[in-house]
């Protein structure tokens, strides 16, 4: 019969007293901003924001830029103008859907066009008169003033201030022919190379005004005719019928003494660089 030996109770080691140290604010912080972050990512998950509308569709203008487009055909500047301002600054005060940029483009192309063909197809008078020549001046300035902001015409689909001066003088529109060359000048956009279309618009105004204008035009006409003289000698024109002709045929037989314009910038620019 075997013994069985004595078995030892387990050894109980004393318990240690481990205390826990208190959580920092740092850690608090961070896990409080972690749960936050969980709630609303699965708030985003379970409650999704809704999309967004969407766009609403532009408006062509197709009608309107036929009508403007065929009013043009016809030679009917104003009708054609008309309505293409209307429909440009109406959809501004609308609720409609807002015109395409493309037809906005085209639409405000075709009022500018509009505008400056009802300009050169007024009747221009058989005598010299200061008032169609403000009226034309005043016509182009507001059309560009519209251009610049109402309308809001882009550069490319505008006439330059010289074509407007050759356009001018073409048709005989002196005074607007020589504001708008001015314009050319003062912005640089033109220089030297037409010189000549200045002196010959200052030459045939002032010829005209000679002509067939009462005595304060005839004094401005001699004005004019001399500032013309004073600029071909600066640039040495070959030609110059406005003391050949015109101021000679006025009693001027040195055209040194005619009456000219100090202050026109063309002139200015030119004898300084003489």
């Amino acid at each position: 019969m075997t013994r069985l030996g004595r078995v030892k109770p387990p050894i109980r080691r004393p318990a240690t007293d481990v205390r826990r140290k208190p959580l920092g604010p740092g850690v608090v912080i961070a896990a409080v901003g972690a749960f936050a972050i969980v709630i609303f990512i699965l708030g985003l998950v379970i409650n999704p924001p809704p999309p967004p509308p969407p766009p609403q569709p532009c408006d062509d203008a197709k009608v309107e830029r036929k009508q403007v487009n065929d009013a043009l055909t016809r030679g009917d500047y104003a009708v054609a103008r008309g309505i293409a301002e209307g429909k440009l600054t109406g959809s501004k005060n609308s609720d409609a859907p807002a015109i395409c940029d493309e037809a906005r483009t085209n639409l405000a192309g075709q009022w500018y066009e509009a505008g400056m063909r009802e300009l050169f197809s007024t009747q221009r008078p058989a005598y010299p008169d200061n008032a169609f020549d403000k009226i034309t001046v005043i016509k182009w300035t507001a059309i560009e003033a519209a251009a610049d902001g109402l309308i809001n015409v882009p550069p490319d689909r505008r006439w330059a201030a010289i074509t407007v001066a050759q356009t001018a003088y073409n048709s005989g529109f002196w005074a607007l022919a020589h504001v708008s060359f001015l314009s050319a000048w003062d912005s640089k956009s033109t220089g030297r190379e037409q010189v000549g279309l200045y002196y010959a618009l200052l030459r045939n105004w002032g010829h005209e005004l000679l002509i067939k204008g009462n005595p304060d035009m005839q004094a401005s006409g001699k004005r004019l005719l001399g500032t013309a003289y004073r600029i071909a000698r600066a640039v040495r024109l070959v030609n110059d019928p406005a003391c050949g002709e015109d101021l000679a045929g006025v009693g001027f037989s040195d055209c040194n003494s005619a009456p000219y314009d100090p202050e026109d910038n063309v002139l200015k620019v030119l004898e300084a660089k003489r």
